[in-house]
């Protein structure tokens, strides 16, 4: 999901360690969105360009949020509690 929603940080794709036979060719899933009371599948491949509406939705984990402190970054959305950093500049001593 962190792949095809662009998330800041993002973790190689591992193969599923129970299957006998490597899978073959890259990943790929099948998202189901409800937009406007419809319902539509989009479909994301690794290293493709993925659908525009999957660039609507945010991953935030704790590598992501690292990122976000650690490199100069423009927040256009702030989690719920992540304000408290911008915050943090305002501080006086």
């Amino acid at each position: 999901m962190k792949k095809a929603f662009r998330a800041r940080a993002i973790d190689p794709i591992l193969q599923n360690v129970y299957n006998v036979s490597p899978v073959i060719g890259p990943a790929s899933a099948v998202f189901e969105i409800e937009e406007a009371g419809k319902v539509r599948d989009e479909k994301w491949t690794d290293d493709v360009q993925p659908p525009e509406c999957l660039g609507r939705f945010a991953v935030f984990d704790s590598k992501c949020a690292r990122v976000y402190v650690s490199e100069s970054n423009e927040l256009t959305f702030v989690p719920y509690g992540f304000d408290i950093i911008n915050n943090l500049g305002t501080l006086n001593r």
